[in-house]
C-alpha cells in the first residue's frame, strides 16, 4: 500500500541520515590533522576536513538510500 510505502521511504531516510552524521563525525575527526598539516593553516584545514567529509558521508548516503528504497521500499514496482 502506498502508506507502507512512505514509512518505508521515511524508514530508509532516518537510517540514511544516521549513516549520514556517523561517516561525517568519523572522516571529518579522522581527516582533521592532515588537512591542517596539507594545508599549513588550521582554519583552511578545519574547513578542508569539513567539506571533504561532508561531501564523502553524501555520496555513501546517496547509494544507500537509492539501493535501499529500490531494494526494499519500492520492490516490485
Amino acid at each position: 500500500s502506498k502508506r507502507r510505502q512512505i514509512l518505508k521511504f521515511a524508514l530508509v531516510s532516518l537510517v540514511g541520515l544516521g549513516i549520514n552524521l556517523v561517516i561525517f563525525e568519523y572522516v571529518d575527526q579522522t581527516l582533521r590533522f592532515f588537512w591542517m598539516d596539507l594545508l599549513s593553516s588550521p582554519e583552511m584545514g578545519f574547513r578542508a576536513s569539513y567539506i571533504f567529509a561532508k561531501l564523502f558521508s553524501i555520496g555513501v548516503v546517496l547509494f544507500w538510500n537509492f539501493a535501499a528504497n529500490r531494494l526494499w521500499t519500492f520492490k516490485g514496482l
